[in-house]
C-alpha cells in the first residue's frame, strides 16, 4: 500500500469513529476506588455482578450510569446513632411536671 491509501483508510476510519462518537452519547468512566463505598463492597458487589466494571491497566473502571442503576437498586442507608425518645406529653404547669418527674424518679 502506498502512503496516500493509508492516508485515506485512516481518514475513513476517524470519520467513522467520529460519526459514531456524536450519535452515541458516552458514558464517562469513573475509577472503582473512587466510589463511596469500602474495598470489601466494592470488591462484593463488582463479584456479584452487581455492579458492571471494565479493566484499563491495574485499574478498575465503572461508568456513572452503572453507578446511577446501582444507586437505584441499593437499600436506603440507614445510619447508627442514638435510639429515639419517647415523646413527652404536654404538660400544663410546672406543680404536674415536678410531681411526673418525682414518679419517674421513684420508678428507677
Amino acid at each position: 500500500m502506498n502512503r496516500d491509501a493509508i492516508h485515506a483508510a485512516l481518514d475513513m476510519i476517524l470519520d467513522a469513529l467520529a460519526e459514531r462518537s456524536t450519535s452515541q452519547p458516552t458514558d464517562e468512566l469513573v475509577p472503582l476506588r473512587e466510589l463511596p463505598f469500602d474495598v470489601e463492597a466494592r470488591r462484593r458487589l463488582v463479584r456479584e455482578g452487581k455492579l458492571k466494571t471494565v479493566r484499563i491497566g491495574r485499574s478498575l473502571f465503572t461508568s456513572r450510569a452503572a453507578v446511577a442503576a446501582l444507586a437505584t437498586e441499593l437499600p436506603p442507608a440507614t445510619m447508627p446513632g442514638p435510639k429515639p425518645r419517647a415523646a413527652l406529653a404536654p404538660v400544663d404547669d410546672v406543680a404536674e411536671a415536678a410531681r411526673r418527674r418525682a414518679a419517674r424518679k421513684a420508678a428507677r
